[in-house]
């Protein structure tokens, strides 16, 4: 029960068991029943960017650097094939896993609008070709603002991202594969104001894009034999 916890008493404060205070933008104190402990950020000695670049904030610990992104590649995470009928529309649930190059990429970006993210079903396996049951962007706020923060990767990844795909305007060779696109965002607001930049490494666009085959098709030639069938049984067992 934290009730039964006890206070600190810190520089002349009283703090509540798991209460913190910040001393300065490098050292953060913590009480634990009774025993104040303090956490000191180092910084590291390589600040990631050219020194002109270097930015010094005083709110932050670190100085800071522009916020340089670059994705290696991107991974759709699904629990199952998506199933589906012609002339349907589903929701759908499934994760995103990023792969980034460590070295180029800042040790941490952080803001508001930073990325998006398209979907579109597809023919063909790289995404190619037309674009059925395309959406701009599945991001909501607090994934567009995702921060990215080097000690902790991997992952950066996204989980329970929804959408609703409509399966209509096309048959089943058309809908083959669900594909989606990462990107930056349409007016990225970076912690701040500090310059941003997000691109693929080499500028290889493939490398921003996933694509995963969808589950079983009902529609089109297979839904009419199946109409076909029951026809003539049914018409079969009249004649009986």
């Amino acid at each position: 029960d934290i009730g039964d916890r006890n206070p600190c008493s810190f520089r002349g404060n009283f703090l509540q068991h798991k209460q913190s205070t910040r001393l300065d933008p490098c050292t953060e104190c913590v009480c634990s029943n009774g025993t104040t402990t303090c956490n000191i950020e180092s910084c590291p000695s390589d600040a990631g960017c050219d020194p002109t670049e270097i930015v010094v904030i005083p709110e932050e610990c670190c100085p800071q650097c522009p916020y340089n992104m670059y994705i290696l590649d991107t991974h759709i995470v699904e629990d199952a094939p998506i199933d589906f009928t012609i002339g349907e529309s589903k929701r759908v649930k499934f994760g995103l896993d990023m792969e980034i190059e460590r070295k180029l990429t800042s040790r941490i970006v952080r803001g508001e609008d930073l990325w998006k993210l398209s979907t579109w079903i597809s023919p063909n396996q790289d995404g190619s070709g037309p674009r059925y049951s395309s959406t701009d962007n599945v991001f909501g706020e607090k994934d567009a603002a995702k921060e990215y923060f080097k000690p902790q990767y991997p992952p950066w990844e996204w989980t329970k991202l929804r959408n609703t795909f409509r399966f209509r305007g096309g048959t089943c060779d058309d809908f083959k594969y669900f594909c989606v696109e990462f990107g930056q965002g349409d007016a990225p607001r970076p912690t701040y104001d500090l310059s941003f930049t997000m691109q693929a490494v080499h500028d290889e666009q493939e490398r921003l894009i996933d694509c995963v085959p969808l589950g079983t098709c009902v529609g089109g030639k297979f839904l009419l034999n199946i109409c076909n069938k029951q026809t003539e049984k049914k018409k079969r067992e009249e004649e009986s």
